[in-house]
């Protein structure tokens, strides 16, 4: 992997991260949005890195398997010992969300790159990387000022 690409997929793995924790308490319904638009650019990202649909699927759970391990290996302090059924449901459903949305990004992005004829290929172009780039940015921004 390109250490272009790599940056890149660091700084979405740390966005999507640091926004978990506010799918369990009062920001709940700030990520919610963010955290689509994050996924959905991520599945189009995927879709230019020449991924499959089901690739994007694994690389999100993945995450969410790693997420689940911790919160269950140490639990944030708020919620004691352990998170209840209904956090549980709550992560479960807000990490489904960031699956579907990527889903949904991947899909677009190859309907658009069929539509205007660019075709798929497996590395992105400087352009493309540059209009991520910006619109993770923008993402970063929208979120740190929630928090």
């Amino acid at each position: 992997m390109e250490p272009e690409m790599e940056r890149i997929l660091k700084r979405f793995l740390n966005l999507l991260t640091h926004m978990i924790p506010g799918a369990l308490d009062h920001r709940r319904s700030l990520v919610d949005s963010v955290w689509k638009r994050a996924a959905e650019l991520y599945g189009t990202l995927g879709a230019q890195r020449g991924l499959a649909a089901g690739d994007i699927v694994e690389e999100f759970q993945i995450v969410r398997e790693a997420v689940v391990r911790i919160l269950f290996q140490a639990p944030p302090a708020r919620y004691g010992t352990a998170l209840s059924l209904s956090d549980a449901l709550r992560l479960n459903r807000f990490l489904d969300s960031g699956v579907t949305h990527a889903s949904i990004g991947h899909t677009d992005g190859l309907f658009f790159a069929l539509f205007q004829g660019s075709g798929v290929s497996t590395v992105p172009t400087a352009k493309l990387v540059a209009e991520v780039e910006e619109q993770l940015e923008s993402l970063e921004e929208e979120w740190g000022a929630e928090t």
